[in-house]
């Protein structure tokens, strides 16, 4: 045997050596098909023997573009081994891309064949076909958006809620992405963590991005003591008139008793019409001046009745680079 595998017999009847080539890999041709469909003939079959005495260990397995390995016929595994006597089937198919005479391309199966140590053997399977028709247009570039969860739950007025949403551009997307949410209920806003994501041409990973969407408590309005609200502003006014009025005439009357020479009642009246006075005039500048406290609430706060309970779609809209405009939406639950 030579450092290819090859197997090489001694005829000494004929005197001569003959060649047993049995590391020889299998070279497939498929029939003509029209590009996006598989072709006639697909899926061919390849076997692959261990006929060695150890294990075939497999490290790798992989076909070139245009062409597939078809899993209800493939038995081989790339991550696996075969026992020595053993085999395997690759069931290989034709799947053209695009228009070309002729469309080559290989299965390489990588393994430890004539006891290879790392780096491990490559045997290659040469495939070839043609594919016909009209190429289909090139896919347009997007980016795809998707949440974790399909409805954001908030506890109460006043808390938050989290989601993750993923990003995965397609068509070679390349470019920065911004994202915004629209939909939402009163007092409610959502922000983004990254605010933006960039995606070049060489990488077609998925991206993922915070969303926190928070509301907002309600609040009550703060008013004073009662008598100088303008709601009940001619309170005051008629509690007063109802006590200054007839203190008015005890004072008066205590006035009378001073002439008719009777002492200790004089100072009594003064003190009283004293306070009957401050009391009227409390009582008439709360009645004219009550209206201007209606809009400012007394000195108090604007209600705000905050974000409602229940629930409402959001909707998320992705922008960016190339007029891209995607969107997706969730549920918003404010419980």
């Amino acid at each position: 045997m030579d450092g290819t595998g090859n197997v090489w017999i001694a005829d000494g009847g004929n005197n001569r050596i003959v060649q047993v080539n049995q590391s020889q890999a299998a070279a497939l041709a498929f029939a003509s098909t029209a590009v996006g469909s598989t072709s006639s003939d697909s899926p061919q079959t390849v076997a692959v023997q261990n006929i060695g005495n150890a294990p075939l260990v497999f490290s790798a397995l992989a076909a070139t573009t245009n062409f597939n390995l078809n899993g209800s016929n493939t038995t081989c595994d790339g991550t696996t081994s075969l026992n020595a006597g053993t085999s395997c089937d690759l069931g290989v198919e034709f799947l053209p891309t695009v228009v070309g005479t002729p469309l080559s391309g290989t299965i390489n199966l990588t393994d430890n064949s004539l006891n290879a140590v790392a780096p491990n053997n490559v045997q290659t399977i040469s495939l070839s076909g043609t594919g016909t028709g009209t190429a289909p247009p090139p896919p347009t570039p997007s980016v795809a958006v998707s949440f974790s969860a399909a409805t954001v739950t908030v506890s109460a007025p006043g808390a938050s809620g989290t989601d993750t949403i993923t990003l995965t551009p397609s068509g070679g997307y390349a470019g920065t992405v911004t994202l915004a949410c629209s939909g939402l209920p009163s007092e409610a806003t959502c922000s983004f963590n990254p605010m933006s994501v960039t995606f070049t041409a060489a990488s077609s990973a998925a991206q993922t991005v915070a969303l926190t969407v928070t509301t907002t408590a309600a609040t009550a309005v703060l008013r004073p003591y009662a008598p100088f609200d303008s709601q009940s502003k001619g309170s005051l006014p008629m509690l007063a008139t109802a006590f200054w009025l007839p203190g008015l005439l005890a004072a008066g009357a205590g006035l009378r008793k001073r002439k008719s020479g009777k002492s200790g009642v004089t100072s009594q009246a003064r003190h009283m019409l004293i306070l009957l006075i401050l009391l009227a005039g409390v009582g008439m500048m709360t009645a004219c001046g009550g209206n201007g406290g209606s809009t400012g609430g007394g000195g108090g706060t604007t209600p705000n009745a905050g974000t409602p309970k229940g629930t409402t779609p959001v909707t998320v809209t992705v922008t960016g680079t190339g007029s891209l405009s995607t969107s997706a939406t969730f549920t918003l639950a404010v419980q």
